[in-house]
């Protein structure tokens, strides 16, 4: 038996070549990929858990994130990718809510109070809304109901799904790395 081995060096050379250029193009493909990974993903994710509260620019923290992702910016080796949104950082560490242009933030306690604030809630119901203590209640007959709660304040954990998992992230670059393998 015999096994006979043609090493054609002219590719050699070329693969070993592609090769050195390797690190630079997963890092300038892989940046791109996580930027546009990263668009993507806030594009689908619904910011409005069961405790989100209507108020003035309902809707807009989902646009906001997807805008405040910059293109990367390549120093050296380091790639940087940014998002200007401030309150995105909020979400993935968590915080107090307080209330910005009144004394106190309005929480629902009716099904039919959620998702709208006082004024809507007014509107729809044509209900007076009176403050009793630290709620706004409304009269139903010689009843009293609470419609909403005034708080200072109210703590708001971290957003599970902020960001996208290191894994997840890590496989991007990975799918990055696995196309330049293969164009070699």
């Amino acid at each position: 038996m015999e096994f006979k081995v043609n090493l054609n060096l002219s590719r050699a050379k070329s693969t070993m070549e592609a090769l050195k250029k390797f690190p630079e193009e997963i890092l300038d493909g892989g940046s791109q990929a996580i930027y546009d990974y990263l668009v993507e993903y806030h594009s689908r994710i619904d910011w409005r858990e069961g405790n989100w509260f209507a108020g003035p620019g309902s809707g807009e923290f989902q646009k906001s994130v997807v805008e405040g992702w910059q293109p990367p910016v390549r120093s050296g080796n380091t790639i940087t990718i940014k998002n200007t949104f401030g309150l995105l950082s909020w979400k993935t560490t968590g915080g107090i809510i307080t209330p910005r242009r009144a004394t106190h933030l309005t929480i629902p306690l009716i099904s039919e109070a959620r998702h709208r604030s006082v004024a809507e809630f007014r509107a729809s119901t044509g209900d007076r809304l009176f403050r009793a203590g630290d709620a706004l209640c409304r009269k139903i007959g010689k009843k009293i109901e609470a419609v909403y709660a005034l708080s200072l304040g109210v703590k708001q954990n971290p957003y599970p799904n902020a960001l996208p998992s290191k894994h997840d992230l890590w496989e991007v670059i990975r799918g990055v790395a696995d196309g330049l393998v293969r164009r070699l």
